[in-house]
């Protein structure tokens, strides 16, 4: 199946999660699935969630969730669960990576608009996206060891 079709596939399994979407602000893929380019059969599956707030079992709550809706697919499921401040924290660098490459399949939180403030706070931060290979990757052009560069949305 190619990525598109298989992309619609997810996103219709997603949104059939009925009452358990009202306790995330968005979910959405990124990976091969979102590159698009090079998903293939072998290729996984990787979901974030994002809640207002996590709590002790969030994770566990969202990894049975969506591994148990998507597993007709018969592929490896990988989820990741943000907080909305961890977001606007950028608390960790792949943050970047799911703001700039991931595809919210649903969002009820506003999170495509935070999205573009994280790219945006990175821009003014002077980070910049550079293809390595065949991926696109966030770098600091002419940055010195030792150097703080702090990237928040505000």
């Amino acid at each position: 199946m190619e990525a598109h079709n298989f992309m619609e596939e997810v996103k219709k399994l997603i949104l059939s999660l009925g009452d358990s979407l009202k306790r995330a602000e968005a979910i959405g893929v990124f990976g091969s699935l979102a590159r698009r380019r090079d998903f293939n059969e072998h290729s996984d599956i990787d979901i974030f969630v994002v809640v207002k707030d996590k709590k002790v079992d969030t994770d566990i709550f969202w990894y049975r969730t969506i591994s148990r809706i998507l597993s007709p697919l018969g592929r490896d499921v990988t989820v990741i669960v943000y907080s909305v401040k961890s977001l606007k924290e950028i608390s960790h660098w792949y943050i970047l990576r799911i703001a700039s490459e991931g595809i919210l399949l649903f969002d009820q939180g506003g999170v495509k608009e935070l999205f573009l403030k994280i790219i945006q706070a990175a821009h003014k931060a002077g980070l910049v996206q550079e293809k390595i290979g065949k991926h696109m990757v966030w770098t600091i052009p002419h940055i010195n060891v030792g150097d703080v560069v702090e990237v928040k949305v505000e």
